[in-house]
């Protein structure tokens, strides 16, 4: 993750070996002004990159509709993102090569 990132994150997963995450976030303990939320969920992967090129992760990220954001600690709804093809390049796809795992 990048150091400019690490104070707005909410919550931090590494998939299970079948891919699987999930995650949330409240923002309970925030000063009021960081309260108010576009949340995005941001992946970085290497699935199918060559080992012997170090280009970096690849990484994309999805906002998440406003419909699934709630004030209080516990969502009402989940969001369910489905299944993502990471063979894919998506829109706005970048690479980031100083992400710490």
């Amino acid at each position: 993750m990048n150091s400019e990132d690490k104070s707005q994150i909410l919550d931090y997963k590494v998939t299970s070996a079948s891919g699987i995450f999930e995650v949330e976030g409240n923002t309970q303990g925030r000063p009021i002004n960081e309260t108010t939320l576009t949340p995005i969920v941001r992946i970085y992967h290497k699935c199918g990159e060559d080992p012997k090129k170090d280009r970096g992760f690849r990484r994309m990220q999805f906002q998440i509709p406003s419909e699934y954001v709630f004030n209080g600690r516990t969502a009402r709804e989940a969001y369910d993102m489905g299944t993502l093809n990471l063979q894919l390049i998506y829109p706005g796809e970048k690479r980031e090569k100083h992400f710490e795992e």
